[in-house]
């Protein structure tokens, strides 16, 4: 905003300033904010997870977030503050080839029309979403030597194949810095932490034996731990774990209440 100022002498001089609105002093990143999305229930094609039915969530049940970023367009990424009610299970070279999108698609469910400008599961920064290239998936032996982050970096072939990533470090060290820890508790049951899935593949070669490897998901153990689960290969299998998404409130949504804290979080709807 440009403010002209004016003096007795009729003078005038223009000044470029940024004023601070009421939204700009809210939601600092660490503090909680009270946000129900509007699905109350979404039921998970078998044909995205591998497995061999439906599985059904309900949205509206994740409703407290913390801010873990505050974006230079003025919106504001929000992680649940706790994980999902059920489990979801992903199992198999379907479930592998599909699960960051699927869990993106998920992550969706959780947006509110006219309140989120948009939403990613944990974990996600770029990574191939549904593996289309079967070349790895297809070998006996795909690659001689563990995933690293120097041989499988977003956009590479290996990535594209199933190789794995780093690319959720992105999001644990946000979450790590706005939270304190990795760990969550289940919605309506917080007696004990719990461990869920993280948007990361991972390429694990269990032994020297060229045939001992598994494709794998990554997520987060109950005591804030990340780590793999195998999914498909030598040895693999279908594993479940529990959701935390991320959704992106709108710039200058204003909260009608609140002060922050989790006893009183900003209220946005």
């Amino acid at each position: 905003m440009t403010i002209t100022l004016t003096d007795n002498a009729t003078n005038s001089t223009s000044k470029t300033v940024t004023l601070k609105t009421e939204a700009d002093s809210l939601y600092s990143v660490g503090e909680y904010v009270s946000y129900t999305p509007s699905k109350t229930n979404y039921s998970i094609s078998a044909s995205l997870t591998g497995e061999n039915s439906s599985q059904t969530i309900n949205p509206s049940e994740l409703n407290l977030w913390r801010v873990i970023r505050k974006n230079s367009d003025g919106s504001i990424d929000l992680v649940s503050e706790y994980v999902s009610s059920i489990r979801i299970l992903f199992n198999g070279k379907e479930g592998y080839k599909k699960y960051i999108g699927t869990l993106n698609t998920i992550a969706s469910q959780y947006e509110t029309s006219g309140i989120t400008s948009g939403s990613r599961y944990m974990g996600y920064d770029g990574q191939t979403e549904n593996i289309t290239d079967e070349t790895a998936l297809n070998k006996s032996a795909p690659w001689t030597e563990q995933t690293t982050a120097s041989n499988s970096p977003k956009g590479s072939t290996r990535e594209a194949q199933g190789g794995g990533d780093v690319l959720y470090e992105t999001d644990t060290d946000l979450v790590k810095a706005a939270c304190g820890n990795l760990i969550a508790y289940k919605v309506n049951a917080t007696t004990s932490a719990q461990s869920y899935w993280l948007a990361s593949r991972v390429f694990s070669k269990i032994s020297s034996s060229s045939s001992s490897w598994t494709f794998g998901a990554r997520g987060v153990r109950y005591n804030g731990i990340v780590s793999g689960s195998a999914l498909y290969g030598y040895g693999g299998g279908g594993m479940s774990s529990y959701l935390r998404p991320i959704v992106t409130l709108k710039a200058g949504i204003q909260a009608s209440s609140g002060d922050g804290t989790k006893a009183n979080p900003w209220k946005v709807n």
